[in-house]
């Protein structure tokens, strides 16, 4: 059994150059044309269809590319976020434009809107090893979408 994290990102980035940042990333290799870390599996699409509208009526922006992260549910957390959060930080660093990260497409962990950065208050997820280290934040209470 797996949780998903996808984050989805307006800027038309390559996925060849997501794929290369990410596997200089710590802890992450190929395997089998996969991206993976210990207890976590990266795929990396063009965003398509009905994702694209729905993140249009509720974040207002135009997704092209999209990445999920499956992780193994019974991994330890700290390490395992700490791992996923650490390439999310890398893709928001080289992305630019705004973007949406979601667990299981409905519960909004953080969203980037022009360059401000928020993240959920509700959310549990948040702690040291998480946060944001060279990108100023917001917490902001966010509802389910």
């Amino acid at each position: 059994m797996a949780l998903t994290y996808s984050l989805e990102i307006e800027d038309n980035i390559d996925i060849s150059e997501i794929r290369k940042m990410l596997m200089t990333a710590p802890d992450f290799s190929e395997k089998n044309g996969e991206i993976q870390a210990v207890d976590l599996r990266v795929d990396i699409t063009k965003t398509k269809g009905l994702s694209v509208l729905i993140i249009e009526d509720d974040f207002g922006f135009s997704p092209a590319i999209s990445i999920s992260f499956r992780l193994n549910k019974f991994a330890e957390p700290n390490a395992l976020y700490k791992r996923f959060m650490q390439a999310v930080w890398a893709v928001l660093k080289v992305a630019k434009g705004d973007a949406v990260f979601l667990f299981n497409g409905e519960s909004i962990i953080l969203h980037r809107k022009k360059n401000r950065l928020y993240l959920n208050e509700i959310d549990c997820f948040w702690f040291e090893s998480t946060l944001p280290i060279e990108q100023p934040y917001e917490l902001k209470i966010m509802n389910i979408i």
